[in-house]
């Protein structure tokens, strides 16, 4: 099951083993909103740290999963980015979860890039993002309460096919 946050207060008053600390990392697509994720990028760098920042464009979402399944239960993850990223950050996080590497509930904040972020509204993380400051967005993803998020497909066949499968 996947979590969704609106987006732990980066850092902490301790050290990386302090429990209370949220690891917060960000999944950017530095394509989405006009490139804006480029500059964005830059900018949530300022406040988590090179390693906790990745342009998914350049490895995809998996590949920052697996870097930081190992991270703890205090790890959140922010996917900046249109519906297309959001969804293909679930994807590659059921992925690694059916590989085995993530067991528990992760929380994802969401902060929309774009025009077209329909999920992002629905799940009231905002109509997106416009330039402002990063640092107030990322604190309430680091604190923010989570919501279990169900997920699911739907198949569909053809008439003739569905219809033979029901004799």
């Amino acid at each position: 099951m996947t979590r969704m946050a609106s987006a732990a207060r980066p850092g902490g008053r301790g050290g990386p083993k302090d429990r209370r600390r949220t690891n917060l990392v960000a999944l950017v697509n530095g394509k989405s909103g006009g490139k804006q994720g480029e500059k964005l990028i830059a900018k949530i760098r300022k406040h988590v740290g090179d390693a906790n920042v990745l342009d998914i464009v350049k490895g995809g979402p998996k590949a920052a999963f697996k870097a930081h399944a190992a991270d703890g239960p205090n790890t959140r993850f922010i996917v900046c980015g249109g519906d297309g990223t959001v969804g293909w950050a679930l994807q590659d996080l059921d992925a690694v979860r059916k590989e085995g590497i993530l067991q528990q509930d992760v929380a994802i904040a969401v902060l929309p890039l774009g025009t077209g972020n329909d999920m992002a509204r629905t799940l009231k993380c905002g109509g997106g993002y416009s330039g402002g400051k990063v640092l107030p967005m990322l604190r309430k993803a680091a604190v923010s309460d989570t919501q279990r998020l169900d997920r699911w497909k739907v198949f569909t066949l053809p008439k003739a096919q569905w219809c033979s499968s029901a004799k």
